[in-house]
């Protein structure tokens, strides 16, 4: 009597682990990768909607003249970059904001900052 009921305890565990690791499989996310780029080191403020639907400032992160954050998400998503730069040089100086999705370049916007001036630009990108 003990082997069959031991059979069942061992079967019963072995179904819990297989249910509750099924949802920790990453693979069934989508990635998206954000990119900005500059001429000079002008990023003044940079914002980014992460996996959870939420607008993070990601300023402290941005190293002078490119930025980037990976994240996988659930689809639907409206992945979205908000970049303001401040160009204290005396010519106009490009900068790139880009979204990549599963390594792919789905949406690209070129943009420049005037001279001795200020820009901002957003780049939205549906995922449906």
């Amino acid at each position: 009597m003990k082997l069959p009921f031991k059979n069942l305890w061992l079967l019963a565990a072995l179904t819990f682990v297989i249910i509750s690791c099924s949802g920790d499989d990453e693979s069934d996310k989508t990635s998206v990768k954000y990119i900005v780029t500059s001429e000079s080191d002008m990023i003044t403020s940079l914002q980014y909607r992460n996996a959870n639907g939420n607008m993070i400032e990601a300023i402290g992160d941005a190293p002078g003249i490119e930025w980037t954050r990976s994240i996988n998400v659930d689809i639907p998503f409206d992945a979205r970059l908000e970049v303001t730069v401040v160009n204290t040089e005396s010519e106009a100086m490009a900068y790139d904001l880009a979204v990549y999705v599963d390594g792919e370049l789905v949406d690209y916007l070129p943009a420049e900052a005037p001279a001795n001036g200020t820009d901002s630009s957003i780049l939205e990108y549906d995922l449906n």
